[in-house]
């Protein structure tokens, strides 16, 4: 689940980034709605623990695994 949260919330925040580049000064405006889609998506990664920690939970699992080998 970690794994899965780290990858959609990052991926879904490049994309925004991109589009509101692409965008602008437009990009950030209420004009559109790339500003309120940006900040949902950042409350998104910060909401259920921040991506560092759940990246720390994977790392965590991963040599949990390899030690028990």
């Amino acid at each position: 689940m970690s794994m899965c949260k780290v990858h959609v919330a990052e991926t879904v925040n490049r994309v925004l980034d991109r589009a509101i580049q692409i965008c602008g000064g437009l990009g950030i405006s209420r004009d559109l709605p790339l500003a309120r889609w940006y900040e949902s998506a950042r409350a998104f990664r910060i909401y259920d623990g921040a991506s560092e920690v759940h990246r720390m939970v994977v790392a965590r699992r991963i040599l949990k695994t390899y030690r028990k080998a």
